[in-house]
């Protein structure tokens, strides 16, 4: 009857079901709450307050179509719209049995998903590529790189890694991959038939077997023998710029920077030369926090040597150079030693770069062991010696490794040339400390069989050394100069090294020889049945083959059926769940199950509209799908409460009115950090920032997997939420808001959140030191924005943090809570401008802590 009304079909069928109620569609919210809405519902951030007057001061009747196509079109679309996919997915950056371990290359699924919503990658296309992209076809080295990475949506799951049976191992991933399926994509919960056939719907326990021989016959995790850790699946990604001539010129490349850091390192080594001589040894010293030499744990020493020098090369014609490593003793006497020698030089040299050496020995438990490397020269020429690094392992554990860098600093002329250097331990190795030293560059012995010697001895005897002469301060300035040269070279020569390596994926791929399930009888992996072959559900007619043969898993037909235009649950589950982001609710409530004991649609002929439009007209584009929904009028109705129709519809079934809810935990934080003008905008990369030694394929090193809390903690900057490290333990530093406001937990399928409403929540808006820290930036901003004008400032703080201007009210209390505030702070310690700053801050924490800006209308 309200013709008026209506601004898209949809509209239509909400506004026949009001009035067959005797019911009225609320009216039309207010602009500032549209676009506080609009902008929420699309990117998950608040409008800015320069978006705000820009959609105020534009009167035409294009205006909020403008603003929905500029939010879509935004990165931050694909930011809020992948964490809904999270939520399904179970997308996870750490996750074992304690939450540490680092999922290594989980990130690029999650940059796949967020590239893929922001270039509206249609529906259909982007479920099959993560179901079996690694099995498409490819125009480019790019697309087969994405492909393979959107697998990774099978990859990535809790799995129990630490289970030593495989064979359950395997059984429990296949079957949360079909749980995952299932729910997601068909709105059936199929895992029910794991050990008998569905109770409530027809899903027989051989269609579930039928669907876990397509997952058995697709490698997700490895497994190296008993006793040792499963690995999730990696896969090697194909390089876009490693063609032959590629290569061939990166080798060239690299042949060129050799050579100017070989020249380089000669003009270093004959300035190290010039630099005066140390009248006493000089000594690195290292002290021991624990005891090492322990019996029979075996020890290596390794090292790289730098450029050594002979003065007159016509000297060392028939000499020869080494290097000697010596294990002393506490009492100074020798344990062991080791020597390297090169062999003799020729007459027209005059440097050498000694080669890497190391030695192993076994401890025999006598105590502390030191460490002396001395640089021997037989002739009677002087000698200058350099060690780039050393290391020391236990095992297969490094405990100890130093890169040493012997022209930091400046001499100061008149003084011996030395220079500080302190030496410490890696941070997850605690059983070394570090102190500081002081080292001579080069040195001259009597003997001339000392360089560099290490955790022993007394300092260097500074008081009889030689004053530096200005030569020796002009040729120390070159060789930093020299040093910092190489230092770019070895930049370079890294950086190109690396582009040679193929990148890693966490993507899976088909076994060698697919083969059928057999029926594991109670869901017992030890108890077989019956081989059932690999297929799809039996309960739904498809014009596609219902059985899969060949050397294939079946993962791409699986894919195929699931989008197939005669599939009729998954573009209604999917357009289900499109509105029930934007809407707060489902059509179908039971967003997850559409099986007989979930909800039935509240309008079953919108849903039909829906998914058909999704799925033929709109061509499976999520963005139109949702241009379309926002411009209906049933999305731009107010959420204020009426009387009359909630006693007729108290759960708004009908939708007379747009459901008032709570922001997400991510928009929550995202938010504080984006008003209080802190937010990173950088996106994608890891979220760690972290290479693992040791963890090179999938979860952890084997047995002892490494546990990075430290290091993640460290890490937690303010980028948007989607870019944090999602633990499936306990959220980790500031990210406790998501826990405390009903974030999933990453191992469970949640297509709708929940919304409590707890005494923790309150507690912690109060308390945390987030919270405190974001309102004292937020007060920072605008009083910066608006120095003069109080009532100014409050408007501006209003349109921040709620999205509308300050009443006359709201300026009212908020300048009477400033004055109480700062009354209340002023005391003999604390001036009026600082009780004033103070007042403002507790202003600003108020505003975050409140409803208003809690809450989308």
């Amino acid at each position: 009857k309200n013709k008026k009304w209506p601004n898209d079909d949809l509209d239509q069928f909400i506004l026949s079901s009001l009035e067959k109620a005797k019911l009225q569609p609320n009216d039309s919210a207010d602009r500032y709450t549209l676009l506080r809405r609009l902008t929420y519902d699309i990117t998950g951030l608040p409008p800015t307050p320069d978006e705000i007057k820009a959609f105020l001061l534009d009167d035409t009747e294009v205006a909020y179509r403008t603003v929905v196509d500029r939010l879509l079109d935004s990165d931050a679309f694909g930011d809020h719209w992948a964490r809904h996919w999270f939520d399904l997915s179970c997308y996870a950056d750490l996750g074992d049995i304690n939450g540490n371990m680092l999922i290594r290359d989980a990130w690029r699924y999650r940059d796949y998903v967020i590239a893929s919503l922001n270039a509206d990658k249609p529906l259909d296309l982007f479920i099959t590529e993560q179901l079996a992209g690694d099995l498409l076809p490819f125009d480019s080295i790019e697309q087969q790189r994405e492909q393979i990475i959107a697998t990774g949506y099978l990859a990535i799951g809790p799995w129990t890694l630490q289970n030593y049976i495989k064979k359950q191992l395997d059984a429990d991933v296949v079957d949360h991959q079909i749980d995952r399926i299932g729910k997601t994509f068909l709105g059936q919960t199929i895992s029910c038939a794991r050990c008998h056939d569905h109770k409530f719907d027809p899903i027989p326990t051989r269609d579930y077997y039928a669907l876990a021989g397509i997952f058995h016959s697709t490698a997700t995790t490895s497994y190296d023998g008993p006793g040792v850790w499963s690995q999730v699946v990696h896969r090697e990604l194909p390089h876009p710029e490693l063609n032959p001539e590629a290569i061939k010129h990166i080798e060239q490349q690299l042949r060129t920077l050799r050579e100017q850091h070989e020249q380089l390192q000669l003009q270093l080594s004959n300035l190290l030369l010039s630099l005066p001589e140390a009248t006493d040894a000089n000594r690195l010293m290292m002290a021991e926090a624990v005891q090492a030499n322990k019996s029979n744990v075996e020890y290596t020493i390794a090292f790289d040597a730098g450029p050594s020098v002979w003065a007159n090369a016509s000297q060392a014609t028939a000499a020869s150079d080494g290097i000697r490593i010596d294990l002393i003793r506490s009492d100074n006497t020798i344990y062991k030693s080791f020597s390297h020698k090169p062999g003799a030089w020729t007459g027209d040299k005059n440097a050498q770069a000694l080669k890497p050496v190391s030695v192993s020995y076994v401890g025999d438990g006598t105590g502390a062991l030191s460490v002396r490397i001395s640089a021997i020269s037989p002739g009677n020429g002087r000698f200058g010696g350099a060690v780039d690094n050393l290391t020391i392992r236990q095992g297969d554990t490094d405990l100890f490794t130093e890169s040493f860098d012997f022209n930091t600093g400046t001499p100061i002329k008149g003084k011996q040339a030395h220079t500080g250097l302190t030496i410490y331990a890696k941070a997850t190795l605690p059983r070394w400390t570090g102190i500081g030293i002081n080292h001579s560059h080069a040195v001259e012995h009597a003997a001339g069989d000392l360089a560099l010697q290490l955790f022993g001895g007394s300092t260097t005897n500074l008081a009889a050394a030689k004053p530096v002469t200005d030569m020796e301060v002009a040729n120390h300035k070159r060789a930093n100069e020299i040093r910092k040269e190489l230092d770019i070279l070895n930049r370079k020569i890294s950086e190109l090294s690396s582009s040679q390596t193929p990148d890693i994926a966490l993507a899976v791929h088909d076994v060698t020889e697919p083969t059928n399930s057999r029926i594991y009888i109670r869901g017992e992996f030890d108890s077989l049945g019956n081989e059932v072959p690999r297929g799809f559900l039996t309960a739904f007619d498809s014009t596609l083959s219902n059985e899969i043969t060949g050397d294939s898993s079946g993962r791409l037909q699986l894919a195929h059926w699931i989008t197939a235009p005669d599939n009729p649950l998954t573009s209604r589950v999917l357009a289900n769940r499109i509105w029930q982001k934007l809407f707060g609710e489902g059509i179908v409530r039971t967003v997850d199950y559409f099986g007989v004991h979930g909800e039935v649609p509240s309008h079953p002929k919108l849903l039909d509209y829906l998914a058909r439009r999704l799925a033929v007209d709109n061509s499976w584009s999520l963005k139109e799908t949702i241009r379309q929904l926002v411009l209906s009028s049933t999305y731009k109705m107010s959420s204020s409460h009426n009387a009359v129709s909630s006693i007729i519809d108290p759960d708004n079934q009908l939708w007379w009115r747009m459901p008032r809810r709570r922001l997400s935990a991510e928009s929550i934080r995202d938010s504080m950090l984006a008003i209080s003008g802190e937010l990173n905008p950088a996106r994608g990369g890891s979220p760690l920032g972290l290479e693992l030694p040791g963890n090179i394929r999938g979860l952890g090193g084997n047995v002892n997997p490494p546990t990075w809390a430290g290091q993640i903690a460290d890490y937690i900057i303010n980028r948007r939420t989607i870019y944090m490290p999602v633990r499936r333990a306990r959220p980790i530093g500031d990210l406790e808001v998501l826990s405390v406001f009903d974030f999933p937990h990453p191992s469970e399928i949640t297509g709708l959140r929940p919304q409590t409403t707890v005494a923790t929540q309150a507690l912690f808006l109060l308390n945390s030191p987030f919270v405190k820290h974001q309102s004292v930036m937020l007060a920072k901003r605008v009083r910066e924005d608006f120095p003069d004008q109080e009532q100014n400032r409050v408007n501006h703080l209003y349109l921040l943090t709620t999205g509308q201007p300050a009443t006359k009210d709201d300026i009212t209390d908020a300048l009477a809570f400033l004055d109480a505030c700062s009354n209340d702070f002023e005391s003999g310690a604390v001036i009026a401008a600082q009780a004033r700053l103070m007042a403002w801050e507790q202003l600003c924490h108020g505003m975050l802590a409140s409803n208003r800006f809690l809450f989308r209308e």
